[in-house]
């Protein structure tokens, strides 16, 4: 994740129209970002199913 923003930069810097590419990128960044909630709602409902979460 940490590398999208460098590539996003370079490839502003490279390409005549980098929209298309810059669009492309934020989405998946906001779909990776998105997803995590849905993970970890994932993770805690398993957790307080078995009961195994740090007290």
């Amino acid at each position: 994740m940490l590398a999208v923003g460098p590539l996003n930069l370079m490839l502003k810097n490279v390409l005549a129209d980098s929209d298309q590419v810059e669009n492309v990128i934020e989405w998946n960044f906001g779909l990776i970002m998105f997803s995590w909630y849905g993970f970890q709602a994932m993770l805690m409902r398993e957790t307080m199913k078995t009961g195994d979460f740090a007290r």
